[in-house]
């Protein structure tokens, strides 16, 4: 029945894990398993923990990563959708989302989406200065997703469940993602 299953529609399991990075780790090894995919595409800012997959998923040098290379490949970072400080100096609402658009520009200039197992990401982005994407965004990143084959990860460990007023911060944006990671 595996090949019934499509990103979208992938059977909702709880895994548990000892911690966020573990957890982190195993939503990786579960989309690449899921998808036999090899790449993940996550976002400028991020942060995912300190296990060595998870900080080639960080983003920040220091004071995380310094040192502490080689990092786990096939990971491709792209800028998050922060209005406050657009990568592409634009603004809201008439940019219409580009920033999520620009996913599809990712996939002609830095990795084929058919190599692309999932996009991991952070609701509400944390450690990079507390960013909330605009209302459309993550709806937008879903159905390139969809469209390719990709599965969404959404990392819930900062935003906890029930922290931000419902249980997961991915609600408020209207998605349901593949995979949802917390943590204790």
């Amino acid at each position: 029945k595996l090949n019934q299953i499509t990103p979208g529609n992938f059977p909702k399991k709880t895994m548990l894990v000892n911690s966020g990075a573990e957890a982190v780790e195993n939503a990786v090894k579960i989309a690449r398993a899921y998808t036999k995919r090899p790449a993940i595409l996550c976002f400028e800012d991020a942060f995912h923990g300190r296990t060595l997959m998870a900080l080639a998923l960080t983003s920040k040098t220091n004071p995380y990563k310094s040192g502490f290379a080689p990092f786990a490949g096939d990971v491709y970072r792209v800028p998050f959708a922060n209005c406050y400080r657009c990568s592409y100096n634009m603004k809201f609402p008439e940019c219409n989302l580009h920033c999520a658009s620009a996913l599809k520009d990712a996939f002609k200039r830095v990795v084929d989406p058919q190599s692309v197992a999932a996009i991991i990401f952070e609701p509400q982005m944390g450690e990079g200065g507390f960013i909330d994407p605009p209302q459309g965004y993550f709806k937008e990143v879903q159905a390139i997703c969809r469209e390719h084959g990709i599965l969404l990860i959404a990392d819930e460990i900062q935003t906890g469940m029930a922290r931000t007023g419902r249980m997961f911060a991915s609600d408020y944006y209207g998605i349901e993602p593949d995979l949802i990671i917390t943590s204790k």
